[in-house]
This record gives structure tokens, sequence and C-alpha cells, in this order.
């Protein structure tokens, strides 16, 4: 496991620098209407964050290939969304022999040690013929 620079992530990951602008403009989207949609606690926010974000991935047809929110049991088979004991993974597209996480982050933690791990341990489980697992947080 090593730190690798964002340039080398646009690099492998292709789908990189498109995420990370659709995670901004859905963040600029959801705050812009902020004051139109009641009160926000800062979960209620960063979950509309993150349901945007799917909804621009989703429409965008260039990516297509990218797994958007969606659930792993522990032992990386497919669950149902937001299911107890899962994890959760916001984005994910597999490139050849490469993995790409992308793990959106709206407050004030960062992605640990410990999520990166249990990220790379369940995709693992789940894909196959992969030499590599990238994950990357996605900042607005």
């Amino acid at each position: 496991m090593r730190t690798i620079p964002r340039e080398e992530i646009s690099g492998v990951c292709p789908s990189y620098d498109a995420i990370q602008k659709l995670t901004t403009e859905a963040r600029e989207q959801i705050d812009a209407g902020l004051g139109t949609d009641g009160p926000w606690t800062p979960q209620s926010r960063g979950t509309a964050i993150h349901m945007r974000v799917k909804e621009l991935v989703e429409a965008e047809p260039s990516l297509a290939h990218v797994k958007t929110e969606f659930s792993l049991n522990l032992d990386g088979s497919a669950a149902k969304y937001g299911e107890p004991a899962t994890v959760r993974v916001d984005e994910l597209e597999q490139v050849g022999r490469v993995v790409c996480i992308y793990d959106t982050k709206t407050g004030r933690s960062g992605l640990t040690m410990s999520r990166m791990f249990q990220l790379a341990g369940h995709a693992a489980k789940n894909f196959k013929n992969f030499d590599r697992i990238i994950i990357t947080e996605m900042r607005p």
C-alpha cells in the first residue's frame, strides 16, 4: 500500500476527473437548494450530495461502466443497498486489471486507513482478474 499523487490516479483511473467534477457539481447543486428544502443536518446534506453524484454519474453516457452507490456483504457478494452488516461503495470502475474506488467525503472526516482496508477487502472478494486496487477520496 502506498500513497500516489492525483496525477497518477488520473492516468490509471480514467473516470477520476469526470467523477471529481460531478462531485463538485453535486455539492454546488445541493448547497444552492439548502434553504428551500428545510433544515439540513450534516448527515442529510451528505446523503443528498451522495445521491446527486449517483444521479449525475448515471446520467453521463461516458460513465456507463461506473457502478454507483451499491452495497457488498462481508463475503464480498452483492447486497441490498444500505442493508445492515454491509459495506457501501460510492463509485467504482474496473479498468483492465485495475479496480478504482472513489469514496465521496462531504464532512470533516477523511478517508481512514481502516476504511481503505475495508473497501479493498470487499472489492477483492467481489471483483476478479485485477492486480491493483486504487482507493481515492472525492471531496467536492
